[in-house]
């Protein structure tokens, strides 16, 4: 089993809610609306060279060696665009092999080079982890189809939070950059006392009928930083890392363990 694989978190299967991702695009018109989106990407956003960007260009080669990813053998486009939204987003055209990730402005300035390996490593994971072909929660059938959809997304993020650890190769610099996307807020104005954060996931758990959870597509960024926590110190984690910890988890009970607490705050 391959490390990308092996780290891949488990609920994250189609199979497990019924979703068939036997989809083939085949609306002529809709991958006419795709090529003018990327179009307009080329035209606005600035792809990232070693000589246009050469520090984001060292954070992408550092998440690519530790993911042991060779981008000659794919065609993975980094871009950065104009933006004030701290985000970044991973888009695959359909029917080909043509991969861009881009990268706002304005998450470039919040994190470090290190941090930046780390959103790297999270928006590959959706590419590799075959994320793009979920179908959006907004396609169901019926309202067990929508619910099952939303927890195939929910359970995606948690996959790509891992090879976002992976790819920086420190759980403290992937909370760090957790803690900072959160609050937008640079390193100078946050002591990182994590367990201090989660005195906040004990509160969001009394809240019954949490509607905002109930439907989003993502767990909330206390459940993700709980999770990847978890993930730490699981024996995946540490025997990949060659890592000697106390109180060792198994991979499956991190994973029941982790889907457990993004229930528990629905």
């Amino acid at each position: 089993m391959s490390l990308i694989e092996s780290v891949k978190y488990s609920k994250d299967n189609p199979e497990e809610y019924n979703v068939n991702l036997d989809i083939v695009l085949k609306d002529p018109e809709e991958r006419k609306n795709i090529d003018q989106d990327r179009a307009l990407l080329l035209a606005t956003a600035v792809r990232v060279s070693k000589e246009l960007f050469p520090t984001i260009d060292h954070s992408i080669n550092q998440a690519l060696k530790k993911l042991l990813i060779d981008n000659k053998d794919q065609n993975i486009n980094f871009h950065i665009q104009s933006n004030l939204e701290t985000n970044a987003y991973c888009r695959v055209v359909p029917l080909t092999k043509i991969v861009d990730i881009v990268i706002n402005s304005s998450l470039v300035e919040l994190l470090d080079e290190k941090e930046l390996s780390y959103v790297i490593g999270h928006e590959l994971a959706h590419y590799l982890y075959k994320h793009h072909m979920y179908p959006h929660s907004s396609h169901a059938s019926s309202e067990l189809d929508y619910t099952n959809l939303l927890h195939l997304q929910r359970s995606a993020e948690i996959s790509a939070d891992r090879l976002g650890l992976m790819a920086c190769g420190d759980i403290k610099l992937a909370l760090q950059t957790m803690l900072k996307l959160a609050s937008g807020l640079p390193s100078k104005y946050i002591n990182f006392n994590f367990d201090a954060y989660l005195e906040q996931l004990k509160e969001l758990k009394t809240i019954k009928n949490n509607r905002s959870q109930l439907y989003s597509t993502h767990p909330s960024i206390l459940n993700r930083i709980q999770s990847l926590i978890w993930f730490s110190k699981s024996d995946i984690y540490t025997n990949i890392n060659k890592l000697s910890e106390d109180n060792i988890y198994k991979i499956n009970d991190v994973d029941d363990m982790i889907s457990q607490s993004i229930d528990e705050v629905i």
